[in-house]
């Protein structure tokens, strides 16, 4: 039986690890000063205002871009960077890795200071969803191996990430 005191050292040491993780991909952004501009950023963010589409330019991003403009874009990219966590995490969960807080740590530490990871959540576009979802369908394809009843309960959060992904932009990445 776990206690009550272990269940909030638990939550307290995952609070810490995610808010840890993600300060760790906002890395590039922070050094900038501002979240990274894109080129095609004023055009997604144009979207809602002009209430028109074009090609390419998702107006549900646009929207999304819009909400962080009186803090100047911070929580676009602060949650940007905790889906890219919550998908590390659910990768490692899916390989066996749970509950595992440090572990997922030391595994976002060394893809943002090995890898070019930490640009794509920091980035003021939607390139970071298609990147992401590599990340997502890794973790399905796990799911498959271990059984139809695994595979159902990992779909729908599968298929919400997928719409989300081609909805908010046409993957170029």
């Amino acid at each position: 039986m776990i206690s009550a005191a272990q269940i909030g050292l638990r939550h307290l040491t995952w609070t810490a690890a995610v808010s840890v993780m993600v300060a760790t991909l906002l890395w590039p952004a922070l050094w900038n000063g501002f979240p990274i501009v894109f080129d095609d950023s004023g055009g997604y963010l144009a979207r809602p205002f002009e209430r028109s589409l074009l090609f390419g330019r998702s107006a549900f991003y646009g929207a999304f871009l819009a909400l962080g403009i009186p803090l100047d874009f911070w929580p676009t990219i602060v949650a940007q960077s905790a889906l890219v966590v919550w998908l590390v995490v659910l990768m490692l969960r899916t390989h066996g890795f749970r509950g595992r807080p440090l572990l997922a740590v030391a595994v976002i530490v060394g893809l943002s200071g090995l890898t070019s990871l930490p640009w794509s959540p920091a980035n003021l576009c939607p390139m970071f969803s298609c990147r992401s979802l590599r990340l997502r369908f890794i973790c399905w394809r796990s799911a498959l191996l271990r059984g139809p009843f695994w595979c159902a309960h990992r779909s729908a959060s599968s298929i919400l990430q997928y719409i989300a992904a081609v909805g908010w932009h046409c993957c170029r990445a």
